[in-house]
């Protein structure tokens, strides 16, 4: 009861100007991403979000005590 067939490589064969636009279009795509990563990667010289919270974000939050006690 099994299912006997072979997993043989198939061999592609492509033509050269296939495989040119291939490697541009593979090209420009990293050289897009590269691009975006340098151009909207945030920098520290930003001014504040006017919606943003005051003060650090690792800053412990003063809250109601809960039901349950904290396991940490």
């Amino acid at each position: 009861m099994g299912a006997h067939h072979s997993h043989r490589a198939l061999t592609v064969h492509t033509s050269g100007p296939v495989t040119r636009i291939l490697l541009v279009g593979l090209l420009l795509a990293a050289v897009a991403t590269i691009a975006g990563l340098v151009v909207l990667w945030p920098s520290g010289d930003r001014p504040a979000s006017p919606y943003a919270a005051e003060g650090s974000p690792t800053r412990e939050a003063k809250c109601c005590p809960s039901v349950s006690p904290v396991p940490w």
